[in-house]
């Protein structure tokens, strides 16, 4: 399955797209998990923050922004999400198993489609004061741009406590990854 299929969709603003089923070997590689758990991540992954979508009961779009030590890919087709379990996101996913994460990425904007595989049960995460692993797998997604500006950044954060938070961060890393094995 090819990682990208560039689609013919150009409207009359020149936006152009590139339809994804399935992540290649730089998005794969971007969220490996390996700048987590090695300690500071480079400048480029230094504040990286992702959007993610989900619907309430009532309909309406909730967003939660995630960092990078929250998005694990254990391969093209699946994402592993770190979550609070009382967050409304968790509560979303659980109850309609559907999202969208958006962020950008090398200049452009994507936009990806997200379907609830399996959830970790929230009394386990909660017990040790963790977040709640969700087993995504991708439905599809878009990444949109245009010939005439390059997107330089979405949203970034920075740290309050840089040591506190990479060490947390490495052992959230970790029980994402057993998550994602089944374990």
């Amino acid at each position: 399955m090819s990682a990208s299929v560039p689609a013919p969709d150009r409207d009359a603003g020149a936006t152009t797209r590139t339809s994804l089923v399935s992540l290649d070997d730089v998005l794969l590689r971007w969220f490996d998990g390996e700048a987590v758990t090695s300690g500071l991540p480079d400048k480029g992954r230094a504040g990286f923050t992702l959007s993610l979508t989900t619907v309430d009961e009532q309909g309406w779009p909730r967003t939660a922004l995630l960092g990078l030590a929250e998005v694990f890919a254990p391969d093209s087709r699946h994402l592993v999400l770190a979550l609070w379990q009382t967050s409304r996101s968790s509560h979303c996913l659980r109850a309609r198993g559907r999202a969208v994460l958006s962020f950008v990425f090398e200049g452009r904007f994507h936009q990806w489609r997200l379907l609830t595989r399996r959830s970790e049960a929230p009394a386990l995460a909660a017990d040790a004061g963790h977040p709640v692993c969700h087993l995504m797998r991708l439905d599809g997604g878009e990444a949109q741009g245009v010939p005439y500006a390059t997107l330089t950044s979405g949203m970034r954060y920075a740290l309050a406590d840089e040591a506190a938070t990479l060490a947390r961060w490495r052992e959230q890393m970790g029980r994402m990854r057993q998550f994602a094995k089944g374990a």
